[in-house]
């Protein structure tokens, strides 16, 4: 059998699959087998058809910038044989957020992950509660409170760089008791060190590292 994929989205693609008898039997099962590229939990989709010729098969709820392979599969009485793996890569997938003052954002999915594509420049909280700004040097370093600033203290670098937050607004919860911060737009999260690991170990599994993918240039990518 051969195989061909076309129309790739972020998270869907379509399989094209010729099967040939070749002087065998009668094709009794046929269809494709994807996985992403480590090729550890492959899945497979049986066309509701049988018989020889050309099918096609929607492959759905991929994950964008991933890397599968996939081929084709026909069973007859003899056996099961496979087509070679054809390799495709999703792209990844843009989406959009807005913050509590109305400022939205870029977001981009990778893997199973999604991120803010720009950085944050919000002056309230999710709950509502202004953020206090703070300009003078001396203040920032005294400050025990949630504050941010803009960079070199210039307005117009607020749309450029996002804001400047101290440790106090980016860990600041409803109550002590609360595990949610509330600087992120709602329904979102600072990222735990866990998330930038997920975020690292999935570019470089992926060839999406700045140089290849080596770890020690994860941050250039």
């Amino acid at each position: 059998s051969l195989v061909e994929v076309t129309n790739v989205t972020a998270n869907s693609a379509e399989c094209k699959v010729t099967v040939n008898l070749n002087n065998s039997s009668e094709i009794i099962e046929r269809g494709v087998v994807y996985d992403n590229k480590e090729w550890k939990q492959q899945q497979v989709i049986t066309d509701t058809n049988r018989g020889d010729g050309t099918f096609t098969i929607k492959l759905e709820n991929l994950l964008s910038g991933t890397i599968y392979g996939v081929r084709g599969y026909a069973k007859n009485d003899e056996g099961v044989v496979y087509s070679t793996v054809y390799s495709f890569k999703t792209p990844l997938k843009e989406g959009m957020v807005t913050d509590k003052d109305g400022n939205t954002y870029k977001t981009i999915c990778i893997g199973k992950q999604e991120w803010m594509a720009e950085n944050l420049r919000t002056t309230t909280y999710n709950t509502g509660d202004p953020i206090r700004k703070i300009t003078p040097n001396s203040t920032w370093q005294s400050n025990t409170t949630g504050a941010y600033c803009v960079y070199s203290n210039t307005d117009a670098n607020q749309e450029i760089y996002g804001n400047l937050y101290n440790w106090f607004a980016v860990n600041k919860r409803v109550s002590s008791d609360s595990e949610e911060t509330i600087l992120a737009p709602e329904g979102w999260r600072i990222p735990s060190m866990e998330d930038w690991k997920d975020l690292m170990e999935h570019l470089i599994s992926q060839q999406y590292g700045y140089g290849g993918g080596e770890e020690n240039l994860i941050g250039k990518a």
